[in-house]
């Protein structure tokens, strides 16, 4: 069943933990995908990508593609998405992460 915009704003926190737990299980996949992440962490929306590069390199990738995503530090990505997301806005903002870590040099 397809959740409403409805349906996320009347459960903010409880939307905020169930995909924030699905955001961090799908960053945590890319790691057996892409040399360059270390790992993910964080808690709730507010999550990090741990990488071996400098962040800023997949920032501006991720820019290029539509995706606005932060730094914390040089090799950390911030996401920290709206408390409406859903499953579907992760599913996209992963994908597009994932290209700019394919796009990265070798």
């Amino acid at each position: 069943m397809r959740r409403g915009a409805d349906d996320v704003e009347e459960d903010l926190p409880g939307n905020a933990a169930r995909v924030g737990k699905y955001f961090l299980d799908r960053l945590q996949a890319l790691k057996g995908r892409h040399k360059a992440v270390v790992g993910a962490r964080g808690m709730g929306l507010i999550l990090g990508l741990e990488l071996s590069v400098p962040a800023r390199g997949v920032v501006a990738g991720c820019m290029e593609r539509g995706l606005l995503v932060l730094t914390a530090g040089d090799g950390v990505l911030r996401f920290v998405p709206p408390l409406i997301v859903t499953e579907a806005d992760v599913d996209r903002a992963v994908g597009i992460v994932e290209q700019a870590l394919a796009a990265l040099p070798a």
